[in-house]
């Protein structure tokens, strides 16, 4: 599971904002892991959700 998770929060960095319907053809694995993937990383707060879009959260940290 890590390692889709790490593989969607690398996604969401590079693009920004993004589908599930493309996040789906870019990740190449079945869309329950993807849809866990994502979950955890909203509990985590690092991607937000808006609509059909999920957008990578900046954090001013980094």
């Amino acid at each position: 599971m890590s390692s889709v998770k790490d593989e969607v929060e690398r996604l969401m960095r590079e693009k920004g904002w993004i589908t599930f319907n493309e996040l789906l053809k870019l990740v190449n694995r079945p869309a329950p892991e993807v849809n866990d993937a994502l979950i955890q990383l909203m509990k985590e707060n690092k991607i937000t959700r808006h609509g059909r879009y999920f957008h990578y959260v900046q954090n001013s940290l980094n």
